[in-house]
């Protein structure tokens, strides 16, 4: 593919300078495997506060089963 772009650090700012405001995760993904072919990028931001690993050793209560 001659198309290519960069997934910069905070997502819909073409800088790679740009400070985060927020936690993110980017997920990426490609079709057929292992090529670049088709690529689908995935943003998401944390929503509300971060769970502390020492506090919660097995994971968020949240995630639990019941």
């Amino acid at each position: 593919p001659q198309d290519t772009q960069v997934v910069f650090p905070v997502p819909g700012l073409d800088d790679p300078t740009a400070e985060p405001t927020a936690a993110y995760l980017t997920l990426t993904t490609c079709e057929p495997k292992f090529s670049a072919r088709l690529r689908l990028i995935i943003h998401a931001a944390l929503d509300g506060p971060g769970l502390p690993r020492a506090d919660f050793p097995n994971g968020p209560p949240a995630l639990a089963e019941s």
